[in-house]
């Protein structure tokens, strides 16, 4: 199936182009297998606080930052996130929805509900229907350009594998069991590896922790420091 997904960000003019190719590789099936909204609450006033360093450079370089759900529409199947960045007097809300298909995906983001950045169609999935199941895949495919330089497209592509269902992650705000980790690849047209990303989820719960594994000194690990999930 092939899919196209367009945004454009007002901020600096570029409108970037993401041709989508699902691809779904099933090597085993945990027990007990779950949807994706049982790892992405998003219950009105659930909260979850993360701190981020560098792992190499200055590494006494910490943020913290807040992420809270501030609304839902009237099926509760769409979400309106709060992201707070403590380094600046700036909040980023993003938009998340439960999709027919049971996917959960990101839909757009901006400065405030009303000043939307971002548009995504279709929308950026973050964690399909099953996610439960190792080894299966899917990619985006990004197409960026801009309208004043339209010469200067370029085409890069992310990779996402279901990596392990049954992980044990120690973070500040504890230690969880059966945890969901997703690797996610980022190519450059030429085929090298730009970076490489581990996200970690725990039933119930949301994203514990997020690993970026850059080249030179842009590699960096967010935890959860602490976290309340709304009834």
């Amino acid at each position: 199936m092939f899919h196209k997904m367009t945004y454009t960000d007002l901020c600096h003019g570029w409108r970037r182009i993401f041709p989508l190719i699902g691809i779904a590789i099933i090597a085993t099936t945990s027990a007990g297998a779950q949807t994706a909204v049982d790892y992405f609450p998003m219950t009105v006033g659930s909260r979850w606080v993360y701190s981020e360093r560098p792992l190499s450079g200055n590494q006494d370089k910490v943020f913290t930052y807040e992420t809270v759900v501030e609304s839902t529409d009237i099926s509760k199947k769409a979400a309106m996130f709060i992201t707070k960045d403590t380094r600046a007097e700036k909040s980023t809300f993003k938009r998340y929805l439960v999709d027919k298909e049971g996917d959960t995906v990101w839909i757009s983001m901006g400065v405030s509900p009303s000043l939307i950045l971002m548009d995504f169609d279709p929308p950026y999935i973050v964690l399909p229907h099953e996610p439960s199941k190792v080894g299966k895949s899917w990619e985006w495919i990004w197409e960026e350009h801009s309208d004043e330089y339209p010469d200067s497209t370029f085409i890069r592509t992310t990779l996402f594998t279901v990596m392990s269902t049954h992980e044990t992650i120690t973070v500040p705000a504890g230690t969880f069991t059966d945890v969901l980790k997703i690797r996610m690849i980022d190519i450059d047209p030429e085929g090298k590896i730009n970076g490489m990303y581990y996200r970690y989820f725990a039933g119930k719960v949301g994203e514990i922790l997020f690993l970026k594994e850059t080249p030179g000194e842009n590699a960096s690990r967010s935890e959860l420091i602490e976290y309340s999930i709304a009834p």
